[in-house]
């Protein structure tokens, strides 16, 4: 993961493998000779904090859910394997699994109807993308 700070601001390079491009982009199956060039989105720490924040707060009745905002801000601190796209967000979790987030997932906590950290970083980088605005 490439970080650069300055004056507050982190940029965190996020980007998506081939395997992920190609799962979740079929239609570009014939690019799989080009190399897909990382997207940096800059995260204003203290405008994520505040996102977090109200999340969290907004969740005060659910352990759950709060345990997963905060797993949440920390996969979109340091995973690399993060992309927003489209209102979903592609990840590439830690444990090798991928998963298309927004309303729903593919993951075990959501099919057992539990929240999940993946919904929860989808919400908190459409909420920031909304504070930019």
């Amino acid at each position: 993961m490439n970080i650069q700070s300055a004056g507050g601001i982190i940029s965190y390079t996020l980007s998506i493998d081939k395997l992920l491009y190609l799962k979740y982009n079929p239609v570009h199956q014939l690019d799989i000779t080009q190399e897909r060039k990382p997207e940096m989105m800059n995260i204003d720490q203290s405008k994520m904090q505040q996102v977090v924040q109200a999340a969290f707060d907004k969740a005060s009745d659910s352990r759950r859910w709060q345990t997963a905002i905060v797993k949440a801000k920390q996969q979109i601190e340091e995973n690399p394997y993060i992309h927003f796209e489209g209102g979903a967000l592609l990840i590439h979790t830690p444990s090798g699994e991928i998963y298309s987030a927004n309303g729903a997932c593919q993951c075990k906590a959501y099919a057992s109807g539990q929240p999940c950290w993946h919904r929860a970083a989808a919400r908190l980088v459409e909420r920031y993308i909304q504070t930019l605005h």
